[in-house]
């Protein structure tokens, strides 16, 4: 946890200086400072306050938001090759993964080879589960490996994305379908359109941080 809370501030001085974070946080300057270079720890309840500021869906969403216009550009995609980003998207997902499916048994994570993959494999790591990826029309080269490599028959999973829009919908459905698999929940970073939750089956969760 301590070290989640240096990751997760590091990542967001990447849009933020510390006199911002520092009135978002109640936390002085300096000592933000000390956090982020790495010459003192957070203790155990300042890192929850940390983790629990941060990783609040409203701060996270506009955070992406100011991190790719000021940084960026305006291009979601560089934003997503920044590992600290990855890391810390990766963060906020585990925590509603386990806020939205406490007590609910989940098998496996899926995701598509693009940045999703990256993501999806640091909350598979985190839950202790296997990741596997689903075909993407961004990838056919990807088509000859998808019958080696599969979730097992009947299991319930997560999908996660990094932008999810209608036409990634056929290759979920396709994934689910042909394993048979019980979708109990999909994350996703970006929703290109607000039509995409209506495309999934009824009882599926569908969350996403932007917009």
């Amino acid at each position: 946890m301590r070290i989640d809370a240096v990751n997760a501030l590091i990542a967001v001085k990447e849009a933020y200086p510390y006199e911002e974070l520092s009135r978002v946080l109640s936390i002085p300057s300096s000592v933000l400072s000390r956090y982020y270079q790495g010459n003192m720890i957070p203790s155990v309840e300042t890192s929850k306050k940390l983790l629990n500021e941060l990783l609040a869906k409203e701060f996270v969403k506009r955070f992406l938001y100011d991190l790719v216009s000021t940084k960026y550009g305006g291009d979601a995609v560089k934003a997503f090759s920044n590992p600290r980003v990855l890391n810390y998207i990766g963060m906020y997902m585990y925590r509603r993964i386990i806020e939205n499916l406490a007590g609910t048994r989940i098998d496996g994570v899926i995701a598509p080879p693009d940045h999703s993959a990256l993501i999806a494999s640091f909350v598979a790591s985190r839950l202790n589960l296997s990741m596997n990826l689903i075909k993407s029309i961004m990838t056919p080269i990807y088509e000859g490996l998808f019958k080696y490599f599969g979730a097992d028959k009947g299991e319930s999973v997560v999908a996660i994305y990094a932008f999810l829009g209608r036409e990634c919908i056929p290759y979920l459905k396709k994934y689910i379908d042909s394993f048979r698999l019980n979708l109990k929940l999909v994350e996703a970073v970006v929703l290109v359109d607000a039509n995409v939750p209506k495309d999934i089956r009824g009882d599926v969760l569908v969350e996403a941080i932007i917009p």
